[in-house]
């Protein structure tokens, strides 16, 4: 299995949009083949630090998911609203 945490700082005035974006990655997202779970959050204290948790069944379904063009024009979208570089971190979990 593999984890995803990732988060990015977004401008003010693009929050609005790019949560949008995200819950429509959201839901896209866990249609494909292999993704566990796929969640939004938004900070309570820091309304413009936008993350995501992710698990995939596998490195390629993870693989597959970071190819996916939705993907694509999602960190399109986010890239063009960041304050900094996102952060995407990820984690393969070894089985018992």
């Amino acid at each position: 299995m593999v984890i995803v945490l990732a988060h990015a700082f977004i401008r003010p005035e693009a929050v609005d949009n790019v949560a949008a974006a995200a819950r429509i990655q959201a839901h896209t997202s866990r249609t494909e083949p292999g993704c566990l779970q796929y969640e939004v959050l938004q900070t309570l204290d820091q309304p413009t630090r936008i993350a995501t948790t992710e698990r995939y069944r596998s490195r390629d379904a993870f693989d597959a998911h970071m190819a996916a063009p939705h993907t694509h024009a999602f960190l399109a979208v986010v890239g063009a609203a960041v304050t900094a570089a996102p952060v995407i971190e990820s984690f393969e979990v070894s089985e018992p």
